[in-house]
């Protein structure tokens, strides 16, 4: 015996147990019932694999420390600009140019761990697209939008998370013998969900503003002391909702994973 169903036969007892084919209860005949009689376990066809949704997360999570570096970057630029604006020295000029150097070079790191968020989120999407199918529910969105929907000029602020709605739909919809719910798609959706995806999208923003330029880079520094401070303003917004993108994000998709992984949908059978 058993709490869950181990295959095809296996029938529900009214001890709540689960028992093999073999120890069916004959009929008053004495004849073993057809297996049509039985509770056949459902299994479904697809699931979201365990180790990807733990380095999803892990990805999140090492994303938001790369934004959390790059945020004390730029604040620590804009406070030397601001000291070498006040001094006016080629001491203080240095300081704040080897800075700012540091916080273009630390780009290429934080663009390296977005690029791979992006590709397993895409991945993830794939898996939980058809896992929710399996468990009876029919996305709106077809699967090939898990990818295309990333790459539609313009359309791509929108489409991701309509179709990620479409999937958070049937992957949280309460479950009744391993299949969602009737009415699964009117569901809503989660807040932390469109708090990641906000985040997300703001923080790519980007306001670029024309500056003059004497060929003289310390005179053009505090020459162009507006422009400079409005960018380090933006510089620090869109970092700081970056950060909270990666842990909205993080929360989000663990949340969803958590039922669509093979431990979840075993977990998960009835709501």
């Amino acid at each position: 015996m058993s709490d869950v169903a181990q295959g095809p036969g296996w029938w529900l007892a009214s001890d709540g147990r689960w028992y093999p084919p073999e120890l069916a209860p004959a009929d008053p005949s004495g004849t073993t019932p057809a297996p049509q009689w039985w509770t056949p376990a459902h299994v479904p066809a697809a699931s979201v694999s365990s180790a990807l949704a733990t380095a999803l997360r892990i990805t999140f999570w090492i994303v938001a420390g790369l934004s959390g570096v790059r945020l004390l970057l730029n604040v620590a630029a804009w406070v030397t600009y601001a000291n070498f604006h006040d001094a006016g020295t080629r001491s203080t000029f240095d300081t704040w140019r080897n800075v700012n150097i540091a916080g273009n070079v630390w780009t290429l790191p934080q663009a390296l761990g977005s690029l791979t968020l992006l590709v397993l989120t895409i991945v993830w999407s794939w898996q939980a697209h058809r896992t929710v199918t399996s468990l009876g529910a029919t996305p709106r969105w077809r699967i090939g939008w898990t990818i295309g929907a990333w790459f539609v000029c313009c359309a791509a602020l929108v489409m991701p998370k309509l179709v990620l709605n479409s999937i958070e739909r049937g992957a949280l919809s309460p479950r009744r013998d391993g299949r969602v719910r009737v009415r699964w798609d009117t569901r809503a959706t989660v807040p932390i969900g469109w708090v990641w995806w906000i985040a997300l999208v703001l923080s790519f923003f980007r306001i670029e503003s024309s500056s003059s330029s004497t060929g003289d880079a310390m005179r053009d520094a505090m020459v162009n002391v507006g422009v400079l401070n409005t960018a380090y303003a933006i510089g620090i917004v869109t970092v700081a909702l970056s950060i909270l993108a990666a842990f909205a994000g993080a929360a989000y998709f663990s949340r969803m994973s958590e039922r669509l992984t093979p431990e979840g949908l075993a977990a998960h059978p009835n709501d």
